[in-house]
């Protein structure tokens, strides 16, 4: 099973950031009715749009500082010098979990609306336009959670904060002591903050809505993972190798602070996972529902909403799955077509050779073939990495994660070795992670956007679903017959079908095991392990494929209606102007569109 995500938004997607505290913006318009009795109609259209850009811009700062300086391991991932950003101070906080905080953020939303709804949208430049569109999209798209209390869940055993945290903290380039002396403010915050979202599962069982006991053993396997290294843990590890990158420490400065780290690490950071464990086991079968979210009482409605604000989408349930069938169905009568026209693409498929095995070097060809399709990218550095042994059976094959929006040299896509074993499945891996998947969509859309505060929102059905259209993409670069090619990127499409349809089936129309057995069976997928797997990830991540393959068939129509409204059509244009819009609800691509 393919689950690929870039991780630069996880810790503001799923610990409720939007600040607590009111930021009043008090920016006025100037002048009476001798003003405007004293000016021609250009003169004020010029007034007015100057006053709608600097009340604009206020906010959007503001909010971008509110944002940034309640969590210090977002500021850090988001910004190398914060101060450019007229962030000077900020207390060290790693977020917050609970009830509380979520209905704190959710009302700061309803207020964040309020101020940007005073801002006169018509004088705003189209750009301004745009990014105030996206805003206002995500706050209006947010869902209340006292209306659906209960149904976010933090933790998973490859998406969860459990797991990702790690990553997180492993990558955290220290750039400064500053940097340091913060890491390890951030490390210490770990019991407090594991004993927020402990409380919240115990809540959430108390009300009835704990994770399915499967999914719980799940977590639980991959935090004993976790803790199955003591001395040689990649956090210690990794900590005394990132020193290396601060000028002017001496050895002693270092040995200290490997003493604190490796300290905080056995005090904090273990007790943290442990109680965490501990409680998990506790509760692990007081789950009342081993499948969907349509089980429980307004499940449904809030997977629906759930998919609109994940994917970034206004079509209901009921037309994703009409969305999703028809593709499926287009796929399997080309899919078919080939394959009846010509029997020997049979065996030239069981054939292939591939003879690329180094990230760098598929990278390389990569970048070089992609030219003819797609827009010149902004040059850049990275790292490929592979994840850590202990955690390779509990994380995602692969995933990209981003650099700050001040420098563009910081990018890393890490690998998950178990996974990528043949050279094709690691083709297919670097498309949708590097070129022209989600490293080369984040350099040039970032290129193109000149207001930093696009980077609190983020719409996964945008970066996975455009990361996905890249990696399929990519199957026309190969060396192979072409027809070969099309047959590998649909049955790439097809798996991705097949999960994404079943995401619906199961949290919206109730599919039980049995009848998710009886749909993967059609398709030729008999094996009990693999039908286990699949049903059981989907149940503990509703919504997750949809971001990747609703998002896809989403870019799919896009590209429909460019082709039907401009007669002179060109990909590369299209590729252009998706990327140059940048991470966006499909609403406002379309709006943009001509």
């Amino acid at each position: 099973m393919t689950k690929k995500h870039s991780l630069k938004h996880i810790l503001l997607r799923k610990s409720y950031l939007l600040a607590a505290a009111f930021i009043s913006i008090c920016v006025l318009f100037i002048g009476g009715c001798s003003d405007k009795l004293s000016t021609t109609p250009d003169q004020s259209d010029s007034i007015n749009t100057e006053k709608a850009t600097k009340k604009f811009n206020a906010f959007t700062e503001n909010l971008l500082k509110n944002e940034l300086k309640s969590n210090t391991l977002s500021l850090h991932y988001t910004a190398i010098s914060p101060a450019a950003l007229g962030i000077d101070d900020y207390e060290i906080s790693i977020g917050s979990y609970s009830t509380q905080s979520m209905n704190n953020s959710y009302n700061q939303v309803r207020q964040y609306q309020e101020q940007l709804s005073s801002i006169p949208y018509d004088y705003l430049s189209n750009e301004d336009k745009i990014t105030y569109d996206i805003i206002n999209w995500y706050f209006s798209h947010q869902i209340d959670p006292s209306e659906f209390p209960y149904f976010d869940e933090p933790l998973s055993k490859t998406i969860g904060i459990q797991s990702q945290l790690p990553i997180l903290f492993c990558e955290y380039q220290f750039r400064n002591q500053t940097d340091i002396n913060d890491y390890l403010k951030l490390l210490s915050l770990f019991p407090a903050y594991f004993d927020e979202i402990i409380t919240y599962e115990q809540e959430k069982s108390a009300n009835g809505k704990f994770m399915a006991d499967f999914s719980a053993n799940r977590i639980i396997k991959s935090i004993e993972a976790f803790l199955s290294q003591t001395s040689d843990h990649y956090l210690i590890t990794s900590f005394a190798e990132r020193l290396n990158s601060v000028e002017g420490l001496s050895e002693e400065q270092k040995n200290n602070y490997i003493t604190a780290n490796n300290s905080i690490i056995i005090d904090s950071v273990f007790p943290a996972y442990q109680k965490l464990l501990e409680t998990l086991k506790s509760l692990s079968t007081t789950g009342t529902n081993s499948g969907g979210l349509c089980n429980f009482e307004n499940g449904a409605t809030y997977y629906e909403k759930l998919l609109q604000k994940s994917i970034g989408t206004q079509k209901s349930a009921s037309e994703l799955i009409a969305m999703v069938d028809k593709k499926l169905s287009d796929d399997l009568d080309k899919l078919g077509t080939l394959l009846t026209s010509n029997t020997s693409l049979i065996e030239n498929l069981n054939n292939l050779n591939f003879e690329m095995t180094q990230p760098e070097e598929i990278l390389n060809y990569l970048q070089s073939e992609m030219k003819a399709d797609f827009p010149v990218a902004v040059d850049c550095k990275y790292n490929i990495k592979q994840i850590s042994k202990s955690l390779q059976t509990t994380l995602s094959p692969a995933f990209y994660l981003a650099p700050p929006i001040d420098s563009a040299n910081e990018n890393t896509i890490y690998i998950n070795p178990s996974y990528n074993t043949e050279s094709l499945t690691l083709y297919s891996t670097l498309a949708h992670e590097g070129f022209p998947g989600h490293m080369y969509q984040n350099l040039f859309s970032s290129s193109k956007q000149t207001n930093p505060v696009r980077a609190l929102f983020s719409f996964t059905g945008y970066s996975e679903g455009y990361a996905t259209y890249a990696e399929l993409q990519s199957y026309n670069y190969l060396n192979f017959d072409k027809n070969i090619n099309q047959i590998l990127s649909l049955s790439n499409s097809i798996t991705l079908a097949i999960y994404a349809r079943l995401d619906l089936a199961i949290h919206y129309e109730g599919y039980n095991y049995n009848q998710t057995h009886d749909y993967l069976v059609k398709y030729g997928i008999t094996d009990q392990e693999t039908t286990t797997e699949i049903y059981q990830s989907i149940v503990e991540q509703p919504g997750n494929y949809m971001c990747y393959y609703g998002g896809c068939c989403e870019f799919n129509e896009l590209l429909k209606k460019y082709k039907k409204n401009h007669s002179d059509f060109s990909l590369k244009e299209f590729h252009n102007y998706i990327l140059s819009i940048g991470d966006a609800p499909f609403e406002i691509l379309e709006k943009y569109m001509n």
